[in-house]
């Protein structure tokens, strides 16, 4: 069969198959930075009030809040339901999943990290961070992987883990 615009079916839908992996893609970039962006909001959340702010993972959730104790926190948060701050602590932002096909899973599973939290005088991290941490975000539409990782210095950064062939994403420095 012929396109009216001079190609073959066959053609169009390989371009047509193309735009659902590029879509795919910008879904699974859009929530590594939109856990970045938040990263870099508590860090400066963190300095601005002079508080010691935390972004704390709950079960398909996180959020940023206040502490007011280093290192002490009741807070949680699950689902939909809205994070429960722990006394005197208050909600900065929460992130919630917005796109299905999109995962996200702590490293090192063995040992994930449950929080992280930003210093008020340094805007550090004020807790060790062990190594091979990190956020990772993977589409279940392809074989891709983004990861977000915080160093010592609170500074965030994406990168694409070398895992295998395929996996990487194009734009980003191998971690």
């Amino acid at each position: 069969v012929i396109c009216a615009l001079g190609g073959k079916l066959s053609d169009l839908l390989v371009a047509v198959g193309g735009f659902g992996t590029t879509a795919a893609r910008k879904r699974l970039e859009g929530v590594a930075t939109e856990i970045a962006t938040h990263l870099q909001q508590a860090r400066s959340e963190a300095v601005s009030r002079n508080r010691f702010v935390r972004l704390t993972f709950g079960t398909d959730c996180l959020f940023v809040h206040t502490l007011t104790t280093a290192g002490t926190s009741t807070a949680s948060c699950s689902g939909t339901t809205p994070p429960v701050p722990g006394a005197g602590e208050e909600v900065i932002a929460r992130v919630g999943r917005s796109a299905s096909d999109v995962s996200v899973t702590r490293e090192p599973t063995a040992t994930p990290v449950t929080h992280y939290q930003f210093d008020h005088l340094t805007g550090g991290m004020n807790v060790a961070v062990p190594a091979g941490h990190g956020i990772v975000v993977g589409s279940t539409a392809g074989p891709w992987l983004l990861r977000v990782r915080v160093n010592a210095a609170g500074r965030v950064e994406l990168c694409t883990p070398a895992t295998g062939p395929g996996t990487t994403m194009p734009g980003y420095a191998t971690c």
